[in-house]
């Protein structure tokens, strides 16, 4: 399994960097960083070289529905049986994709994007309400 992180600015590095920072580094994780001054057709061939190139399945995170990173791996899903898609990357999701030793199908993307939503939280209420358990 290839991991993809394809994002505006330099979220997709930063998100690179951290989790290798966590777990050390991956050989099967890259990033594509839309950037200023970069032309939308030029990212798009880019990505798209990439992903043509690799026949094993593909998990490709992106940061926003309806961006140009989203629209891009959108169509590119379309186009190539083996690419997943996930949309609202963090970083406990890119974490569970490298550590995750398990086939790539559905319930794959559903496990890992439940680990993304799971680690969203008000952590002042949560403190709270631990504090209280407590005592």
């Amino acid at each position: 399994m290839k991991i993809y992180l394809i994002t505006h600015g330099l979220l997709a590095k930063g998100l690179v960097d951290s989790a290798s920072l966590i777990v050390g580094n991956h050989d099967n994780i890259e990033y594509f960083s839309l950037t200023q001054g970069i032309e939308i057709d030029e990212f798009k061939k880019k990505v798209e070289e990439k992903i043509a190139k690799i026949e094993e399945d593909i998990i490709c995170f992106t940061d926003i529905v309806n961006g140009s990173p989203f629209n891009i791996v959108s169509e590119l899903t379309m186009k190539y049986s083996n690419v997943y898609h996930i949309c609202g990357v963090n970083l406990p999701m890119v974490l569970e994709a490298l550590l995750s030793t398990e086939e790539v199908n559905q319930e794959l993307i559903s496990k890992i994007s439940a680990s993304g939503t799971s680690s969203i939280f008000d952590a002042r209420l949560f403190l709270k309400e631990k504090l209280n358990e407590e005592y």
